[in-house]
């Protein structure tokens, strides 16, 4: 939680900023609802995955060849969310 409140301060100084982990609401300036970016998909879940196959599968930093797939389960109605991974040694299958 702690990190989700944190207030973060732009290099330059122009500015300041919060970035969210978790799917939080907020109300805009204007009235308006929104959402802040959120990054709980990849810090909790896919994050964890990768260091984990990456472990057991002794799989070392700069491996090109797919030495990993790895099933993941996604509901029919998230069908978008299917995407090729993003490191060239895991190929993922869906059920």
């Amino acid at each position: 939680m702690e990190e989700a409140l944190r207030i973060r301060h732009k290099k330059d100084g122009s500015g300041q900023w919060a970035k969210s982990l978790i799917p939080a609401f907020v109300l805009n300036q204007d009235g308006t609802r929104g959402i802040m970016g959120r990054q709980c998909t990849w810090n909790y879940k896919l994050e964890q995955l990768e260091k984990r196959v990456r472990e057991i599968a002794k799989i070392p930093r700069g491996c090109k060849e797919v030495r990993a797939i790895q099933w993941i389960g996604i509901s029919l109605d998230e069908v978008y969310r299917m995407k090729p991974a993003k490191v060239q040694w895991a190929q993922n299958r869906w059920p």
